[in-house]
């Protein structure tokens, strides 16, 4: 306990008033447990080494389960899945330069992504700088780790007094959750882990130094956008990624039924409104379904939220989904950066989705309410047209989706999967072919029970992720699909899920390779392929890992399936388990075509030298 005696006298004016301020003396490791905790981390991801153990002992003192995994990208990935499945940041703590630097693609995915992700990794000793210590990053600077790492992350602190931890936390969580969300670095040295200071307990309490205030579009902005929206014929809503962030989806529904508007979504954004809810048209883009490219191609006003028009939804910025000018376009984002960058704006407006949206909503009521009453007596061209070529569309997937086929076709395989999806189910998918195979032809669920990788687009996300979005949402069974090249790259994950009895249902859909690149070489190249396909070198027969077996070694469950009247007893099976679960659906490569409703970047570079 200090005593400070301030130059301030008591209400007599008499007597200086002295103030009791209570101190504690901490470890470094005990100043960040204890900032973490009464902030109500629930978590914290990582894997143990040298640089780090002071740091966790700290959890241990304060009781916060330390989750460890077998890979540093594993850690980060669950961490990212925690926040994108409770929009509260997932935190991670690992070891100096091997572990911090084994993070670095799930720090890209995070940021790319807009996840909040706090990590914390350690650092060489502050007085050994220089000297080549122990796993020192010293190539082109002495101690350069730190400077390695920071322009992957929204904001880095590095820790040189103890006493300035507790803001350096809340900062960096201020910092991760303000405004577009993203991963934030502390880098604490070594020694600092064990060195004590006296920290005041009220700056331990961080809580209220994070606050949570969201931004709301300018007004005079959202009334233009409100006009613009009431004298179109055919204005459309696309939903980014952002609705999902933002937690926007009833807004983004009312808005729709308030002016007969149909809903398209990115790839990010699919699921942020169920596809059951009758506005939804589906994904758009160079794989996304011909209705929706065609319905928002001819759109007079667009009214986009939350989306950074990347190169896959725009069918790489053709003209073939968005065609802008002539549509006019009203963006809301809360990056600045991102209004206007890829289109043309006719309004602008930075904001969160959620408030930005309510706020319309609003000026919508009070002041257009009229034509909205029109507008509900009206039945849109496009409902009877969506109607008709989804039938269509569904058609045409139908062969293949009932093919009795072995190998199966995957597209039985995720029909299965739909039919017996669990009711309190959460579906992630890889960025592989399971990604647009799922968005051409499954019914996403939503808001919060679909999440799907964007950004970096590393494969094996869904594996490690499924272990974070498990952690944080237990009510629900976590399905996470992957091919067989993803699924091994994160294999370890099923250790940790056994570990921690997090049950999983993995679903693989092995087809022996690395297909989607595999088609590639062979298709630009004349025929030729290598390292595409999963072969013995000997013999060039195929070959597949037994992942069953690798599951049992684990300790989890798994069952092959080969055959198109197993699938479905097999689905039951692993939903009805209590433990982590690997489903491998052997599946054929020729079932694996996709749909191509537009244009695509290796087709623009190598098609006209095609060999």
């Amino acid at each position: 306990m200090k005593h400070l005696r301030l130059p301030k006298n008591d209400l007599n004016g008499e007597h200086p008033i002295t103030l009791q301020v209570y101190c504690m003396l901490l470890r470094g490791g005990e100043i960040l447990a204890k900032c973490l905790k009464t902030y109500g981390v629930e978590y914290v991801f990582g894997l143990p080494g040298h640089g780090n153990i002071g740091l966790i002992d700290g959890f241990v003192k304060e009781e916060i389960p330390y989750i460890m995994f077998h890979h540093e990208t594993i850690a980060g990935m669950a961490a990212d899945g925690y926040y994108r499945a409770t929009r509260r940041p997932g935190v991670v703590c690992l070891t100096c330069t091997p572990g911090a630097l084994n993070a670095q693609i799930a720090i890209a995915t995070a940021a790319h992504d807009c996840s909040a992700v706090l990590y914390i990794v350690g650092d060489i000793p502050t007085e050994f700088a220089g000297k080549t210590c122990y796993e020192e990053l010293d190539s082109n600077l002495p101690d350069g780790q730190f400077q390695a790492l920071v322009p992957m992350f929204k904001r880095s602190w590095k820790v040189y007094r103890l006493e300035l931890l507790p803001q350096y936390v809340a900062n960096a969580l201020n910092t991760a959750l303000s405004g577009r969300p993203g991963p934030v670095l502390i880098d604490i040295p070594f020694d600092l882990h064990k060195a004590k200071a006296e920290i005041p307990e009220e700056e331990l309490d961080i809580k209220s130094r994070v606050p949570m205030s969201r931004t709301q579009g300018d007004p005079e902005q959202l009334r233009r956008a409100a006009e613009l929206l009431t004298k179109a014929e055919k204005p459309i809503i696309y939903a980014g990624g952002g609705v999902k962030i933002s937690g926007a989806s009833e807004e983004v529904e009312r808005l729709s039924e308030m002016l007969r508007m149909p809903i398209v979504t990115s790839i990010a954004g699919a699921g942020s409104v169920p596809e059951s809810y009758p506005n939804v048209v589906g994904f758009i883009g160079s794989y996304g379904r011909s209705y929706a490219n065609r319905l928002v191609k001819g759109a007079d006003v667009i009214l986009a939220i939350g989306s950074k028009f990347e190169e896959e939804e725009t069918a790489m910025w053709s003209g073939e989904t968005f065609n802008i000018p002539p549509s006019r376009l009203i963006q809301i984002d809360v990056h600045p950066p991102e209004i206007g960058k890829n289109y043309p704006v006719e309004v602008g407006v930075v904001g969160d989705a959620k408030r930005t949206l309510q706020a319309l909503i609003e000026i919508l009521s009070c002041d257009f309410g009229g034509e909205i009453e029109r507008r509900k007596t009206l039945k849109p061209e496009w409902i009877s047209l969506v109607e008709e070529e989804k039938k269509t569309w569904m058609e045409r997937l139908r062969t293949e989706m009932e093919s009795d086929e072995a190998p199966l076709n995957p597209k039985r395989v995720l029909k299965a999967l739909e039919r017996h999806f669990p009711e309190n189910g959460i579906l992630i998918a890889d960025p592989s072919w399971a990604r647009i195979g799922l968005l051409q032809q499954f019914e996403m669920p939503g808001p919060d029970r679909c999440y799907i990788v964007g950004g970096a687009l590393p494969i094996g996300w869904s594996t490690a992720a499924a272990l974070g979005i498990a952690l944080g949402r237990p009510e629900a069974r976590v399905v996470a699909v992957t091919g067989d090249g993803g699924f091994l790259l994160n294999v370890q994950s099923v250790a940790t899920a056994v570990e921690y009895g997090i049950p999983v249902v993995w679903i693989i859909l092995n087809n022996y390779s690395y297909n989607a690149i595999a088609v590639l070489q062979r298709a630009y190249f004349g025929g030729r392929s290598t390292g595409g396909d999963f072969i013995l070198g000997e013999t060039g027969e195929p070959y597949t890992p037994d992942y069953v077996k690798i599951a049992d070694a684990f300790g989890a469950e798994g069952l092959v399936v080969d055959e198109p009247n197993k699938i479905d007893d097999a689905l039951n099976r692993a939903f009805q388990s209590c433990k982590p679960f690997v489903l491998d659906f052997r599946v054929s490569k020729t079932g694996s075509r996709l749909y191509r409703t537009g244009p695509v970047t290796w087709e623009y570079y190598w098609s006209k030298d095609r060999e």
